[in-house]
């Protein structure tokens, strides 16, 4: 019994020696089945990445597959991976392109956000606003930049201090007089001036952009001229507008009151009351009530220009295309027959042309209401002192 346990013994010892050598040969197995797995995923992994090393594995595995350098197939081949990389290399540059000018672009529409550029673009009515400052920039550069190299009347050419009526040469008879008839073509649609600087003046009429040459106004027997009554008509010919422009042809004498009008020209043209024939006269016309920066320039027609000597101190003199520019200096604003802003010129032929040039709100009006606010100022309280001093007159009286 003893044998046969022990030789039992031995036979279940050899059988567990064998499972163990059964298991340790399929772990093995396994390990060196899973290295290759790895070995192979590492191997695609890295063909993938470099073409090179693919082609050098299958060569491997196959040396039938290894091509000679110089065959139609292996050129064919290098040509298509040029052809690759000149597309690779082509698209970098393109994108490097593309993000330059994303750069620029960038930086030109923060240049033109600074600037205004973008909001104009985006925005129509800022747009032509925009316009309109530029044209209206243009137009008054004319007449702006002369006033610097101005001059006073004592030292301009063409100019006499003193009464004009004293000083006309032989034949300069003629003189523009105050008128009680006026007849225009300005229509029905006028209106009467509410509130700005022709507050409650009648016979207003907006401007358009073509309204050019359009209106005009006869002042019948508006001269005396060698024994013949002359009839004047006077033609708004041009004119630059602001919003909102309008304007009228004053009643009693030839001229016109505008209101938010950069400048205006004015023809005026004389004819015999008899019989209407156009007629050449010589003699003179007085421009009053030059102030708040207001300016005429005297274009065809006229001639030698005389001024009282008050008029020294605020009126001076330009040269604007070759023709002289009179205007105002001091800013402000005086009744019409203040001899300070006044002036009188000579004219001579069938017509005279001038322009009239009014002080520009956005760029005059704050210098322009200094000093008149001062002398406002001034004026009120003088009026009080003098309130003052005669209530203390009539209080000593009746005491």
């Amino acid at each position: 019994m003893s044998s046969e346990k022990a030789t039992e013994a031995k036979s279940a010892q050899s059988e567990m020696l064998q499972r163990q050598t059964e298991q340790q040969m399929q772990t093995e197995k396994q390990k060196q089945t899973e290295q290759k797995r790895e070995e192979g995923l590492e191997s695609e992994s890295a063909s993938k990445k470099n073409p090179e090393i693919k082609q050098e594995s299958e060569e491997q595995k196959n040396p039938e597959t290894k091509k000679d350098p110089g065959s139609q197939e292996n050129l064919e081949s290098q040509r298509k991976q040029e052809s690759k990389e000149n597309t690779v290399q082509g698209s970098s540059d393109q994108t490097e392109k593309v993000m330059d000018s994303m750069k620029i672009s960038q930086t030109e529409r923060q240049n033109r956000k600074a600037s205004g550029e973008e909001e104009t673009e985006k925005n129509p009515k800022v747009k032509k606003q925009s316009a309109k400052n530029e044209a209206r920039a243009a137009s008054d550069s004319i007449y702006l930049t002369v006033r610097s190299s101005a001059v006073t009347l004592d030292k301009a050419s063409g100019v006499k201090v003193g009464n004009v009526k004293t000083q006309l040469p032989d034949g300069y008879e003629g003189y523009i007089r105050r008128t009680a008839k006026c007849e225009t073509n300005l229509g029905s649609d006028v209106f009467t001036a509410e509130g700005g600087p022709l507050d409650g003046r009648e016979d207003c009429k907006t401007l358009t952009a073509k309204d050019k040459n359009k209106y005009y106004a006869w002042y019948r027997k508006g001269m005396y001229y060698q024994g013949k009554w002359v009839d004047i008509k006077v033609t708004l010919v041009d004119f630059e507008l602001r919003d909102g422009a309008f304007f009228r042809f004053v009643t009693d004498r030839p001229g016109i009151e505008t209101c938010k009008v950069e400048w205006a020209e004015t023809k005026m043209e004389f004819f015999r009351s008899d019989n209407g024939n156009a007629i050449d006269v010589k003699g003179y016309i007085t421009f009053q009530d030059i102030d708040l920066y207001q300016g005429i320039l005297m274009k065809n027609g006229f001639g030698n220009v005389y001024v009282k000597r008050a008029a020294l101190e605020n009126l001076k003199a330009a040269t604007v295309n070759g023709k002289n520019y009179y205007f105002d200096t001091s800013g402000l604003n005086q009744s019409g027959s203040d001899t300070g802003f006044m002036l009188s010129v000579l004219i001579s032929g069938k017509a005279a042309t001038a322009v009239f040039t009014f002080g520009r709100k956005t760029i005059l009006e704050p210098l322009r209401h200094r000093p008149a606010g001062l002398w406002q100022k001034l004026t009120k309280c003088f009026q009080m002192l003098i309130r003052i001093s005669k209530n203390m007159f009539r209080t000593v009286t009746k005491r």
